[in-house]
């Protein structure tokens, strides 16, 4: 599946190179306050937590104002959720998950030197990994869950940044944008978890629901990439 996944980003890229387009390739990372739309986390109710993403820049600019970007990256979600009194312990379940993402943006910007843009468009999520952190007292558990979440999740961007241009190659950028799943992650049905070193039966049932939502402030950079 990423195989084809990269066979159809890298198919991508050469159509709009093929294009008059302007290119500017780069890097950019930052932190995502991740959060989720669900109807319960483990009997409490779910709180942000701060991740980390990091990937790159591919921004392909038709006009002076409009161009279509594409932000690769690495990017950790999920939330957390306190029980204050369980058997007289304070306990914490964190969910963790990370994905690497293809979000497709088209952007529109104005100005010169400094450059006010915003943007919209949908991203693809590919899942690497996924676990539950209980923690009770002194003891904490962790639970494997790469069995109970879709591989795929689909999302959106809603975001706006800044340009600002160094000279005629360095751009540094920062940006924010809200981002919101499309997709309920947590698949239905009887499952094995792996909870510290036993097997536990678990059923999960239809009405479970859990989508990521979150926000990212990312800074980065790019340069033109001349393709003859």
């Amino acid at each position: 599946m990423m195989k084809k996944i990269y066979l159809v980003f890298i198919a991508i890229l050469l159509f709009f190179s093929s294009t008059n387009a302007q290119i500017k390739i780069g890097l950019l990372g930052g932190i995502n306050f991740s959060d989720s739309k669900q109807n319960e986390f483990l009997y409490t109710e779910s709180k942000s937590k701060t991740n980390f993403g990091l990937g790159g820049v591919v921004d392909f600019q038709f006009t002076n104002n409009f161009s279509v970007r594409f932000e690769p990256l690495y990017i950790e979600k999920g939330s957390y959720g306190e029980i204050e009194n369980l058997e007289g312990m304070y306990a914490r379940a964190t969910f963790n998950i990370s994905y690497f993402e293809l979000p497709v943006l088209f952007k529109y910007s104005v100005g010169n030197a400094v450059q006010p843009y915003m943007f919209a468009g949908p991203t693809i999520g590919f899942k690497l990994d996924s676990d539950i952190m209980l923690k009770a007292g002194a003891l904490e558990v962790g639970v494997g869950t790469n069995n109970i979440m879709k591989n795929i999740e689909y999302s959106f961007n809603l975001g706006a940044g800044i340009n600002y241009k160094i000279d005629e190659l360095a751009t540094i950028f920062f940006e924010a944008k809200y981002v919101f799943g499309l997709t309920d992650i947590v698949k239905k049905g009887d499952f094995n978890l792996k909870i510290g070193d036993e097997l536990e039966h678990v059923r999960i049932d239809n009405d479970t629901k859990y989508d990521n939502r979150g926000v990212q402030l990312m800074v980065g950079f790019m340069f033109p990439l001349n393709i003859n």
